[in-house]
Order: C-alpha cells, then sequence, then structure tokens
C-alpha cells in the first residue's frame, strides 16, 4: 500500500506478491575448475533470507540437465555440503543448489567444470632398476572409466620423452 501522507485519501495497493529468499552457489564455480573420481569437494552457497533446506543436484550436461541428485534436504544454513566426486568423467559438468521448499529459488554454477580420472602407477616405482632387453610390466590402476590411457617413458622427469604404446586399454576402477 502506498499512499500520501498529507492527503490519506489518495492510495494504491499493490496485488498479492511473495518475498522469496535466494540462494548462491560459491563453488564450484571458477572457471577452468579440474576435480577428480573419488575426490573429496566441498559444495558451498551462500543463502538469503529464510530458506530452511536446499537440494544439491550435478548435470553432466551443463545447465541442460537432466540434473542428478547430490544431496536432499540439507540444512540450508550449513552453506557447504562434503561431495565425493562420482564417476561422471565429462567437461561441461555444473552443479545446481535449489531451496527445497520453493524449486523456483535456485542457483547454478557460472561455469562448467570438469570430471577427469586418475591414473596410479605401480609399476616401475622409485628405485627399480630395470636392464635393457628384459620384458618388464607396466601396471597403473585408474580411478574413473575412461577408454585408453597412453604410455611414453623418459631418462630426464620428461624433458624429453619416447612413445612406449599410444594407446592400451585403460582398464576399470
Amino acid at each position: 500500500k502506498v499512499f500520501d501522507r498529507d492527503m490519506p485519501i489518495s492510495e494504491s495497493i499493490s496485488a498479492n506478491f511473495t518475498i522469496k529468499g535466494s540462494v548462491r552457489v560459491s563453488a564450484p564455480n571458477a572457471s577452468g575448475t579440474v576435480l577428480k573420481v573419488s575426490d573429496p569437494y566441498n559444495i558451498t552457497w551462500t543463502k538469503y533470507g529464510s530458506i530452511q533446506y536446499v537440494n544439491i543436484y550435478y548435470s553432466n550436461n551443463s545447465t541442460g540437465g537432466p540434473w542428478k541428485t547430490v544431496a536432499l534436504n540439507v540444512v540450508a544454513s550449513n552453506q557447504t555440503h562434503p561431495w565425493t566426486i562420482p564417476d561422471d568423467i565429462g567437461n561441461n559438468l555444473r552443479v545446481n543448489v535449489t531451496d527445497a521448499s520453493n524449486p523456483n529459488v535456485y542457483n547454478f554454477s557460472s561455469y562448467d567444470f570438469k570430471i577427469i580420472g586418475g591414473i596410479n602407477v605401480n609399476a616401475p616405482v622409485d628405485g627399480d632398476l630395470w636392464v635393457v632387453d628384459t620384458t618388464r610390466q607396466i601396471n597403473w590402476t585408474p580411478t574413473g572409466n575412461f577408454t585408453n590411457v597412453s604410455i611414453v617413458g623418459s631418462t630426464n622427469n620428461f624433458t624429453s620423452n619416447w612413445t612406449i604404446n599410444s594407446s592400451v586399454p585403460a582398464g576399470t576402477s
């Protein structure tokens, strides 16, 4: 309602409206963010207003969805939620934080982020001595599901290198 203080007969009353809170994703929310499968990561946000609980989702299709559930009914005032990075390797991922009681109140990360797999070399290990003209096994453990790996060797910390095998099945994690 708005009225003239000097002339209270002149007034205008608005139609009914709703005041709602808002949320803003803080992390992941930087250009160039790269997360690794199975690593821990904290999704963070800022809430404004009286939002009690939030639902957290992610998409591997930027803002296009579909949105996959990370957590439901998280206490909004915590403003952080621990997330174990899923095996959903890709380049166009986003996080979406939504008011659990009003799906029209949401925010997703401003930039796409990446999820990558990891490789742990089990053999050779530091200190191994390999003799010329002997066959030795190169062994690794992948984290995440990806198709192939390239194997390269070096004697100078990869200032220069040579290809041992350009495409080997990566295996499964």
